[in-house]
């Protein structure tokens, strides 16, 4: 399976993915680099059909405050996948410790 993640690094990209979400299911994933529960998720996610915006908590924690504060939902294990649709946010666990 070819790799469909894309980096999530700014803002900007989720101004342009909240537009996107009223044609389409956005999917982001804030992931943690150090956290095993994250990297299990993380391979839950390789089987994914879609793309996914992958939000690197460690390299980019203004930014995951920001997802956090606007779409309301925080980075905590379990992890959750982000589904904006339409402007709404819906969230799902991945993975239970």
């Amino acid at each position: 399976m070819a790799n469909h993640f894309v980096k999530f690094t700014d803002s900007g990209m989720l101004d342009e993915m909240a537009i996107r979400s009223r044609e389409r299911p956005v999917v982001i994933f804030k992931h943690s680099l150090t956290c095993p529960i994250s990297a299990a998720a993380y391979t839950e996610m390789l089987g994914f059909d879609g793309d996914v915006a992958l939000l690197e908590v460690q390299k980019s924690r203004a930014l995951s405050r920001e997802v956090e504060d606007r779409l309301g939902v925080a980075h905590e294990s379990p992890q959750l996948r982000i589904t904006l649709c339409q402007l709404r946010t819906e969230w799902l666990k991945l993975f239970d410790a």
